[in-house]
């Protein structure tokens, strides 16, 4: 029975992390890419943001915790949409392919869009230079959440009496709303 109890404890436990441990892994391999050393998951830190990202959601508009203490660095982003026009997709493509070694295709499910998002998510942060030097900070623990809804894919392409025409310089891509909290600490 006591065999039982822990593996079903286990199985509960990765799949309330599974999603984080992702998300983890794309923070640590941008973090890589500049030479930083990863970050470890802090439950307090994730307590935190999960509170914050709420607040987030709820105003729709981005503020910051007001939490002392053990969250030296925090930053924070919401959306409406993966990349919209064909240059912010080649912008966001090229981050993907320079910094995280990953090939963009585009996604055929709205589980492989969240995967974008998170990554989307990412490629936002670098390109604010004040969330880029939180997010390469000499941390040594990161919390983090961020909610992802309302997802719906949307085509390049109009019917106007039943002929196909293409948007010009808008790329297909998924309208999304998403809000993401992440905190940093030095301490042990």
């Amino acid at each position: 029975m006591k065999k039982i109890t822990i593996l079903i404890f286990l199985l509960a436990s990765v799949s309330v992390f599974s999603q984080d441990t992702e998300m983890l892994g794309y923070i640590n391999q941008y973090r890589a890419s500049y030479g930083k050393k990863p970050l470890i998951i802090c439950g307090e830190l994730n307590s935190i943001a999960k509170k914050q990202v709420k607040i987030i959601e709820t105003q729709d508009s981005l503020s910051h915790s007001k939490m002392g203490g053990i969250v030296n660095g925090e930053i924070c982003d919401m959306g409406t949409s993966l990349p919209i026009t064909q240059k912010e997709e080649k912008d966001f493509i090229d981050f993907l392919k320079t910094k995280l070694n990953i090939s963009y295709s585009e996604p055929t499910s709205n589980v492989e869009a969240e995967k974008y998002v998170k990554l989307y998510i990412i490629y936002l942060f670098n390109t604010s230079p004040e969330h880029k030097k939180i997010l390469l900070g000499e941390w040594k623990k990161v919390g983090f959440t961020y909610i992802i809804k309302d997802m719906k894919y949307v085509s390049n392409y109009i019917n106007v009496l039943g002929k196909k025409y293409p948007i010009k310089n808008m790329a297909n891509h998924y309208t999304v709303k998403f809000y993401c909290v992440v905190d940093f600490t030095h301490q042990h």
